[in-house]
């Protein structure tokens, strides 16, 4: 009676388990444009007050086209600073929203800061939609100079795709096609040289990846040529890292690496880019390192951590409004797995007990079951023994969880060894098929913890956003 009672209850615990609402998909239907310029950071504030006064005014006046060359100022300073892809998804909707369908230019544009967000955020097959549609709309272009400048940003796009997949051989292809199209560009065109030296600092910084450093100390010089005509600091600073990094490994020159890196970050925050600060507090503790400077390189190491909290705090704000559909269908995937398994679970324990009982009635039979199938039967009792535990935040939880899986915390440290004991334990949570809200009932934690935990151990497990990371565990790791 009692099986069949345990039977009931799992039924009736998988009903209600589909029959509820995910709370973070509620409360997201309205997404407004912040047009505050006092933002967290107060990034190039200055200009960014320029960019929305110049919003206010021509809204006022009903100027369809000041508010979309305001709105795209702001998307792409915001953008470039790394300040709140949030903003920017907002500002692009706007514009979206605002501009003429055979505006292609703007719409290119748009395409273009949309791709390039999330290949940031791991969501390539999602962004190579958009780059798609960049070229699509690039070649409906008109006038030759601002087609050849969409031209640029769809080479672009390609270049970081590519880039993101470590395919070296087609991030040089698609770059050198990016600086043709940019060298052919009126020099009237106020992006000219930045689109030169943008392409011209991937293709160094490639050729010093492929140790082609011919190729590196020659796009090295073309950005020299064309500095001075630009006032783009990113670049600028991405020069000087370049430089450095060069240096480094073919004169072994650290004094003037050191001097570059110096310089490199001086103008990363003076624009406050996180990414290019990402890059660069690395390879200055790497000198400090070199120089016995124990001291200046904890500093420098402490700043890179610190950097990279801020980016994964940003990316994970962004995840939440930019990929919702993508987690409702990974989640409705889970469950319709989920459903599947847990069927076959019942039907098998249901034909499981008939046949037992039916061994149990033969005259003159062995009652007792084969040693094979008991083991099962007290198995299936000890995994629901730990998936109480973890309900109730139990501490013996995860020295039994491992005791009775001992290979599973190491086939994760196996992957990345800087994960940690809470990390792996929950994964156990995730592998017996604990929700989020139920993860975050038993570590009384916020579900926005619980989800921004699940995100941090995706980064460290290296899985792009279109692989269910609960699945996944269930699928690869023992």
């Amino acid at each position: 009676m009692k099986q069949w009672l345990f039977i009931l209850i799992l039924s009736l615990g998988i009903s209600k388990f589909y029959t509820q609402t995910n709370p973070a998909l509620q409360g997201n239907e309205k997404n407004e444009v912040d047009f505050d310029p006092a933002l967290k950071k107060n990034i190039n504030s200055k200009q960014i007050k320029i960019y929305t006064e110049s919003y206010w005014q021509s809204n006022q006046k009903n100027d369809i086209h000041g508010q979309i060359s305001a709105l795209l100022n702001l998307a792409k300073l915001n953008f470039e600073c790394h300040q709140n892809y949030n903003n920017v998804l907002a500002y692009i909707k706007e514009i979206e929203q605002l501009a003429d369908k055979d505006d292609y230019l703007v719409l290119s544009e748009s395409q273009a800061i949309k791709s390039s967000i999330l290949i940031k955020l791991g969501l390539q097959k999602k962004a190579k939609k958009y780059i798609d549609e960049e070229g699509i709309l690039s070649n409906k272009i008109l006038d030759e100079d601002d087609k050849r400048f969409a031209k640029t940003l769809y080479y672009g796009s390609l270049s970081l795709f590519y880039k993101s997949q470590n395919k070296q051989n087609s991030v040089i292809y698609f770059s050198k096609k990016q600086m043709a199209e940019a060298k052919w560009m009126s020099d009237i065109n106020p992006t000219k040289y930045s689109k030169i030296i943008e392409a011209a600092n991937i293709l160094s910084t490639t050729s010093i990846e492929l140790k082609d450093y011919k190729s590196a100390a020659y796009y090295l010089k073309i950005q020299e040529k064309y500095i001075e005509n630009t006032s783009d600091i990113k670049n600028l600073s991405l020069y000087y890292l370049n430089k450095a990094i060069f240096e480094t490994e073919t004169t072994k020159d650290i004094h003037a690496a050191f001097q570059d890196l110096k310089k490199a970050e001086n103008l990363a925050l003076k624009i406050e880019d996180e990414y290019l600060l990402n890059l660069i507090y690395p390879k200055i503790a790497n000198v400090y390192k070199s120089k016995n400077d124990s001291k200046s390189q904890i500093t420098y190491l402490r700043k890179s951590e610190k950097i990279k909290e801020i980016i994964t705090e940003n990316e994970w704000k962004t995840l939440q409004a930019l990929t919702l559909d993508v987690n409702e269908k990974n989640d409705n995937a889970f469950k319709k797995y989920t459903l599947f398994t847990s069927l076959a679970l019942i039907f098998f324990a249901i034909l499981f007990f008939l046949l037992k009982d039916k061994v149990k009635i033969q005259p003159g039979g062995d009652n007792s079951l084969p040693d094979s199938e008991t083991n099962t039967d007290e198995k299936n009792f000890y995994i629901e023994d730990l998936y109480q535990l973890a309900l109730q935040d139990d501490a013996s939880f995860y020295p039994n969880y491992i005791k009775k899986f001992p290979h599973f915390e190491s086939q994760f440290l196996q992957i990345n060894p800087s994960m940690k004991t809470s990390d792996i334990e929950f994964c156990a949570f995730m592998k017996l098929g604990l929700t989020d809200k139920q993860i975050a009932e038993s570590k009384k934690l916020t579900l926005k913890a619980v989800i921004a935990k699940k995100y941090r151990i995706r980064k460290k497990l290296n899985l792009s956003l279109d692989i269910d990371i609960a699945s996944w565990i269930s699928k690869f790791i023992n």
